[in-house]
């Protein structure tokens, strides 16, 4: 019995004794009763008029909705406003990712779709603010030196992919590396070792992955350096990527901002 009969099956066994005696004996005369009889011949008689009157409220039962007066056949589930559904909500509170990436907890909660999306601004924005409080304390220093590291929300829900795209700036070259890693301070490390210690981590798009690492490169192909025998992931660093970045960071969902901006 699909979600529509179970809705019926379930109304009318709430009703009183007089009332299903009304609907039944209403039922069984119109015209296509005597039709579902024959089509069911080899059914007990005795259970025929309970299994037409579903058949039939199925049909025809009219229910109050944010849209009218609709039939429950009429009524697609993702239209009707006032079904509950469960959402997703931040709850203020925080948990550490790797050494300085933290991801927000949180809770469903059973509501109505109409004020679903409501709910979920009022408290993204009350963890935001919580955030911007306790960021500062999280801080992490660098292992092997004094590097202070600010602590980073990491609240992504569009990417998916196992890399992380990171932005590293060699301060000395003013060249910006576009790249992607599982552990982006893992490769920070690396990249010191390898070539200078003035590098800088000033971005990471969580789960972006080696798609939109392509798409990026793609997009500031213009800035791409000469920088043979050191990768060709460098860009040089000037006013159009600073000022990407800087937004970038303004934004708490970053893939908001970076779909926008490659779509244009």
């Amino acid at each position: 019995m699909n979600k529509i009969g179970k809705i019926v099956v379930r109304l009318y066994a709430e009703m009183s004794e007089s009332n299903k005696a009304y609907v039944l004996s209403k039922a069984i005369k119109f015209e296509e009763y005597e039709a579902f009889c024959k089509r069911l011949k080899n059914v007990n008689p005795e259970v025929l008029p309970y299994n037409f009157l579903i058949t039939h409220l199925k049909k025809y039962c009219q229910f109050n909705t944010v849209n009218g007066l609709k039939k429950l056949s009429d009524i697609p589930s993702t239209k009707d406003k006032l079904r509950l559904v469960k959402v997703w909500v931040p709850n203020g509170r925080f948990i550490p990712e790797d050494a300085t990436s933290f991801v927000p907890l949180g809770n469903e909660h059973l509501v109505t779709e109409l004020i679903s999306g409501v709910i979920y601004k009022i408290k993204e924005r009350c963890m935001l603010i919580k955030w911007e409080s306790i960021k500062s304390s999280l801080a992490n220093v660098s292992v092997g030196n004094d590097e202070v590291i600010a602590a980073r929300l990491d609240y992504e829900k569009k990417y998916t992919e196992p890399q992380d795209v990171y932005f590293v700036l060699d301060k000395n070259k003013s060249l910006l590396k576009i790249g992607v890693s599982k552990d982006v301070f893992l490769r920070l490390r690396t990249l010191k070792s390898k070539f200078t210690k003035d590098l800088e981590v000033l971005s990471v798009i969580k789960y972006g992955g080696v798609s939109l690492e392509s798409r990026l490169h793609k997009h500031f192909k213009a800035l791409k350096a000469d920088t043979k025998g050191i990768g060709n992931e460098w860009f040089y660093f000037k006013k159009e990527l600073h000022d990407f970045i800087l937004e970038l960071n303004n934004h708490v969902h970053k893939s908001d901002f970076i779909e926008k901006t490659l779509k244009d």
